[in-house]
């Protein structure tokens, strides 16, 4: 039996062992969620909004991702 191209799979196993698929539904929004992400993300930056003074910093749960 051929494989479905048209649908990406997850990596985990559904009901019979079957590998569990993504609908192209599902592909679709995941796509809209990360241009969303990256549209706020990109508009932020470049307006240099201002951290939050109630936020928390990552800085302050570990040592910096830069490795110093």
């Amino acid at each position: 039996m051929r494989p479905d191209r048209r649908r990406l799979h997850t990596g985990r196993r559904g009901p019979g062992g079957r590998p569990e698929v993504l609908t192209p539904h599902a592909v679709f929004e995941i796509l809209m969620l990360w241009g969303y992400y990256r549209t706020v993300s990109r508009i932020t930056n470049g307006l240099d909004l201002p951290l939050e003074a109630w936020a928390a910093r990552f800085s302050q749960y570990g040592p910096a991702l830069d490795g110093a």
